[in-house]
């Protein structure tokens, strides 16, 4: 999973699926892989280097895609609560086996990614190291139109085509509603990003939830070492509902 241009090239080379399901689901890791290899043929740097210049130094983030050596020690350990249950779920599926086992990507063993290699490894659709506050500063600056503190990273106008809204879909393997943008994850009713109906950003596996409320003005970010397969896990839900109520008294 490190060799990306390996991963870009095995993507590149796969046939369209012909099962319907597959037209209709949720795959967390292929995005970063082909968003990488569009960013390093349009303008020659890797995905984690054009990450770091033009996003994560100018808003000051501690966030890497791409973790230097020297910044090791600091990365938390995942844990797994228990055995990742909709992984295994109908194991038998080649569309489900697809999307969790090709390549793995959660099993109640996670030691690969807590090693190194994967640490500095540019997974961009899961290798993203960061604190929690500068994911909510990133979502911050996006929540007030790409700028913040006199920085700007994306034009509005841009943004607003990376919000165009292009699906709207229950996953056959999560049972779950989903919405996808251009580029970030969209509302639903099931609302994974807080009581405020215009959020938009994504959640990760295991339980972590990065978000815009853009009629709040805020960016929120809950991340967390532990992950569970729980889908009414409370962790996150709890803090946001807490801080919906904290920004509405401003």
């Amino acid at each position: 999973m490190p060799d990306y241009e390996k991963i870009e090239g095995l993507l590149a080379a796969q046939p369209i699926a012909n099962d319907p399901d597959a037209f209709a689901c949720y795959n967390g890791l292929t995005i970063g892989w082909l968003c990488g290899a569009i960013i390093r043929r349009v303008d020659g740097r890797t995905l984690g280097q054009f990450f770091a210049d033009e996003i994560a130094r100018p808003l000051n983030l501690e966030a890497w895609i791409g973790l230097p050596h020297d910044l090791e020690s600091r990365v938390g350990e995942i844990e797994v609560e228990d055995a990742i249950g909709w992984v295994d779920a109908d194991p038998e599926n080649p569309i489900n086996r697809s999307i969790w086992r090709n390549p793995p990507l959660l099993t109640a063993h996670t030691s690969a990614w807590n090693t190194r290699a994967f640490h500095a490894g540019q997974i961009g659709g899961a290798g993203c190291i960061a604190a929690a506050r500068s994911m909510a500063r990133y979502y911050g600056c996006l929540s007030q139109g790409g700028a913040i503190d006199g920085v700007r990273i994306l034009k509005p106008e841009t943004l607003d085509q990376g919000l165009i809204e292009r699906s709207r879909f229950t996953d056959p393997y999560f049972s779950e509603p989903m919405a996808f943008a251009t580029v970030f994850a969209l509302q639903t009713q099931k609302m994974r990003f807080g009581p405020a109906h215009d959020a938009f950003g994504h959640s990760g596996a295991g339980g972590s939830i990065h978000a815009a409320w853009p009629s709040r003005k805020t960016g929120l970010s809950y991340t967390m070492n532990q992950m569970r397969s729980d889908p009414d896990d409370r962790r996150s839900r709890f803090v946001l509902e807490k801080l919906f109520q904290a920004v509405n008294l401003q």
